[in-house]
């Protein structure tokens, strides 16, 4: 079973930024997740934490997704493509690079990025992914 780790580096008010390695801790990718409220549905990124993903497609578009289970509070959290945080309701987006938009910090080439972290998986159906933070999280008042 591969167990992979998502590093989340950079928290801001529009999204959440990470590396995804692989079990030898070799980067894959980058990460965009939206900001983190809390754990809100939809509007959230997930807690860190590990979780079992599996390969899975979506319903209306027929796409390959990896699908997480078991996140507190929350359904349907996919890693799949997309290019800005706000394209996202709580789901992981693989890039292969952090880039500016006119209005968003997004990333470029998630379709690239995305067909090398499936390769990496090397045929298997599922995954373990380990995500934490390497930054603390203060609220201010």
């Amino acid at each position: 079973m591969k167990i992979y780790k998502l590093i989340r580096v950079s928290y801001t008010k529009a999204g959440t930024y990470g590396v995804l390695l692989d079990n030898e801790g070799n980067p894959i990718c980058c990460t965009i997740e939206p900001p983190w409220k809390d754990n809100q549905i939809n509007v959230s990124c997930i807690p860190c934490g590990f979780y079992h993903c599996h390969r899975t497609r979506r319903i209306k578009s027929n796409r390959e997704v990896l699908m997480l289970e078991n996140v507190f509070g929350r359904t349907l959290i996919q890693i799949h493509v997309a290019n800005l945080p706000s394209e996202l309701k709580g789901c992981i987006a693989p890039v292969t690079y952090w880039k500016k938009f006119k209005s968003e910090q997004g990333g470029g080439e998630s379709t690239k990025a995305f067909n090398k972290l499936m390769n990496s998986l090397e045929g298997h159906l599922s995954l373990f992914i380990y995500i934490q933070t390497s930054i603390s999280i203060h609220k201010t008042s």
